[in-house]
């Protein structure tokens, strides 16, 4: 017992069992000023990437495996899923209903990038962020994370959220 709660002690200070979706939105709202435009349920496209169907998906599956995003794979497209520590029992299992109404980042077949940001996940920022720059912003930083893991420096994307210094349980 006293084992396997130092490995349980050991990984979770590493942040190696925790979901990154706190990171995601942090990183996200960064370059956001603060606007009294709200909330709106509407996807906003982002932009467009260059991809192959091979990468896409080695994307998703390395997000998935380092906890970033839960990936939802179509034959068309590929959507990621944030997920913050507290709300992925609920995801995993299937209780928290269909991820439209999650916040998601969608990349299809012809490079399209668009992202929908949920209303809970809107809320749950402090100071009241634009909308569409969040949007984009977030939008950018799963370009920017692909990008990487294209280059083969998929650590660098671990230590961009590494160095917010979150803590552990957030």
């Amino acid at each position: 017992l006293v084992f396997f709660l130092s490995i349980l002690i050991y990984f979770a200070s590493r942040r190696e069992i925790k979901w990154r979706g706190r990171e995601i939105f942090e990183l996200a709202a960064e370059p956001v000023e603060d606007d009294s435009n709200g909330y709106t349920t509407r996807p906003r496209p982002v932009g467009k990437i260059t991809y192959s169907r091979q990468e896409i998906l080695s994307f998703a599956r390395y997000a998935a495996r380092r906890l970033i995003a839960l990936p939802n794979i179509t034959l068309k497209n590929i959507t990621l899923v944030p997920i913050k520590s507290g709300d992925e029992y609920g995801r995993l299992l299937g209780l928290s209903g269909d991820y439209r109404n999650a916040t998601w980042v969608n990349f299809d077949a012809d490079g399209n990038v668009s992202v929908h940001i949920s209303q809970k996940d809107y809320l749950d920022y402090r100071q009241t962020l634009a909308f569409d720059p969040l949007c984009s912003a977030l939008g950018q930083l799963f370009i920017d994370f692909i990008a990487l893991h294209q280059r083969g420096e998929g650590v660098k994307i671990i230590d961009r959220m590494n160095d917010l210094h979150l803590g552990a349980f957030s």
